[in-house]
């Protein structure tokens, strides 16, 4: 199975609500990085090859994890467009 997610935009992309769905169900629900089970709306993909050096939303370059384990693959990052 694989998972494409096509509404690019010049470096950052959303997956879709199904295809978050998908992933979160093919885990379990649970983050890959801490282990731990969480309700649907506090997991976040993370993309493993990063989105502006042409990471995908492919299910292959995406883990699930939680927000906390989120930030630790961004530290200091400032978020899009310096928010």
């Amino acid at each position: 199975m694989y998972l494409y997610v096509t509404n690019v935009t010049k470096y950052y992309t959303m997956i879709g609500q199904k295809n978050k769905e998908l992933l979160c169900k093919l885990v379990k629900f649970k983050c890959e990085e801490c282990k731990k089970i969480f309700k649907l709306e506090e997991l976040e993909i993370h993309r493993i090859r990063r989105g502006n050096v042409g990471g995908t939303y492919e299910h292959r370059n995406c883990k699930v994890v939680c927000g906390d384990c989120h930030k630790l693959y961004h530290g200091n990052e400032q978020g899009i467009q310096g928010r």
